[in-house]
């Protein structure tokens, strides 16, 4: 219990292109429609012919978004990692979004990675909302990679391997947590 509220953070870790984002989508339907406040960004992709070439951030609050990275092949920025070139103002984008969060029923950090748990860049600002817990469920997404920071930065995170569990089943076990 942190701050009075009693919360937890949960772990989504599959591959790429496993389906962490459309599970996500698909929870952020689930606790609207039960009339939990969700707040937080998504990371959906933006494909061409089948492969993913961008990815944009969604705020949850307010609906809107931003270009966040494409495929550095397609489009060279200051800011590259691994296959993709971000764009530093749609990160300070969603990190003021981020910012702005108060105290969801459900937070969501949809695609963390080694930008923000190793480098210590990216959605920092995000790190921090699921580290002060003014939530009561948070649920983040990462790659397998991953699991060892994120054990490292949330000791107490559970994790769910999306290879493992099928959408229907996670998306009523959370719907039974919150």
């Amino acid at each position: 219990m942190q701050n009075g509220r009693d919360y937890r953070i949960f772990g989504l870790v599959g591959k790429r292109g496993s389906g962490k984002t459309a599970l996500m989508i698909e929870l952020v339907k689930a606790f609207r429609e039960g009339g939990l406040t969700v707040e937080g960004v998504l990371s959906p992709g933006i494909f061409e012919d089948n492969k993913k070439i961008a990815v944009e951030i969604v705020d949850l609050k307010s609906d809107s978004s931003r270009l966040i990275a494409k495929l550095a092949g397609i489009e060279q920025t200051g800011l590259r990692y691994g296959d993709w070139s971000f764009f530093q103002e749609a990160i300070d984008w969603a990190n003021q979004q981020l910012s702005a969060v108060q105290n969801p029923d459900v937070f969501i950090l949809d695609e963390l990675g080694p930008l923000e748990l190793d480098v210590g860049i990216g959605l920092q600002v995000g790190l921090d909302v699921l580290k002060h817990g003014h939530f009561d469920l948070g649920i983040l997404t990462a790659r397998p990679k991953c699991i060892d920071a994120l054990n490292a930065h949330f000791p107490n995170i559970k994790i769910y391997r999306l290879n493992s569990w099928d959408q229907e089943a996670l998306i009523n076990k959370f719907l039974r947590i919150v």
